[in-house]
């Protein structure tokens, strides 16, 4: 399990990536894509991530995991153009649910220590990324789930999962 949910947050990142890489025009955020002509990418980027948190979820047995689920969900499906308002606080709602979970999950001080960190750093670039003009704030909605995902990938590995399918 570790593997597939290491490789779904690769498929995140790389979708992103390629996002980015065949837009047709500037755009200002990843939400911005939702009517672009390359939304496959955007779509496969939030589909990898939806089904990262449900099959963490499954194999932990945590409420918040399905409700993070549930709020990549939202995200995809109110999108910025016709629902701003769900979308704006879907998405804040997943951002800080996600920084939450990092914490309580975290296990040994060290991995509190370090949940700590990847927080400070996904919640600060993307305020400076929202706040700040000169900086792309798509730049930094992809390094704030980087550091939300490298917190994941943390708790997940330090763990030592060993679940099988029942």
């Amino acid at each position: 399990m570790k593997t597939l949910k290491t490789i779904l947050l690769g498929i995140t990142f790389l979708s992103a990536g390629l996002l980015w890489w065949t837009r047709d025009e500037w755009l200002p955020s990843l939400s911005a894509f939702a009517l672009s002509d390359n939304v496959l990418f955007y779509r496969s980027m939030h589909l990898s991530m939806f089904a990262f948190f449900l099959i963490n979820s499954r194999f932990k047995k945590y409420a918040t995991e399905y409700i993070l689920a549930l709020g990549i969900g939202l995200i995809l499906v109110f999108d910025m153009y016709h629902h701003p308002t769900i979308h704006f606080w879907a998405t804040l709602l997943t951002i800080l649910l996600a920084c939450f979970t990092l914490i309580v999950n975290a296990e040994s001080s060290l991995n509190k220590t370090f949940a700590g960190f990847m927080i400070g750093g996904a919640l600060g670039i993307f305020a400076f990324g929202y706040f700040v003009d000169s900086f792309h704030f798509l730049l930094a909605e992809v390094l704030c789930m980087a550091f939300i995902a490298t917190g994941k990938l943390k708790e997940i590995h330090a763990r030592g999962e060993t679940y099988e399918f029942d």
